[in-house]
């Protein structure tokens, strides 16, 4: 927990200063990139690991890597984390940099989670739905989870509509707990 509240710390500090620097939306792409790179590359992930490699060698190998390919700004709070010894929260400091950017262009991430492989025409009936729900800036994504049983979970940061079977069981579980 009190790593991911580091992490937001970072994501709102790199965004403000992006921000004052005009320079949002470059640094929005790089970190969409390094979360693209941390996806395909397990090296890259161990990379973050304080255990990898030596001290020396770090900073070396991310000028090496980086210096010149992502934007200035980027490649600074790179530096940073890996001078704090904080690089292994760059997974989550990119998530938290993402919602807080999504947040100031307006913009609402929804997560569907459906018990079942769902049609085209199905999804997008979900996206609107979610869309109507939310405002016409919302980036849907749905996933299949057959723990559900049935039905549906809807996610943004803010709120929770869970219309699963699985979550209707937990909560008449709850009840006759209570009595």
């Amino acid at each position: 927990m009190k790593k991911l509240k580091i992490a937001k710390s970072y994501a709102k500090a790199l965004l403000k200063t992006a921000e004052s620097d005009h320079r949002t939306e470059a640094v929005y792409e790089d970190l969409k990139y390094l979360k693209d790179l941390l996806a395909q590359s397990a090296e890259f992930d161990l990379f973050l690991s304080p255990y990898f490699m030596t001290e020396v060698d770090r900073p070396q190998v991310l000028r090496a890597i980086f210096e010149g390919k992502i934007d200035l700004l980027t490649f600074k709070f790179l530096e940073l984390l890996e001078k704090r010894r904080d690089l292994r929260l760059l997974p989550s400091t990119i998530e938290a940099f993402e919602e807080f950017y999504l947040r100031l262009r307006g913009i609402v991430q929804a997560s569907i989670r459906v018990a079942y492989e769902v049609s085209e025409k199905e999804s997008a009936a979900f996206t609107e739905k979610a869309k109507k729900l939310f405002g016409p800036e919302t980036i849907v994504t749905i996933a299949e989870d057959a723990s559900l049983l049935g039905g549906f979970v809807m996610e943004t940061p803010e709120k929770v509509y869970d219309c699963s079977l699985s979550g209707r069981f937990d909560r008449l579980a709850q009840r006759l707990a209570a009595t």
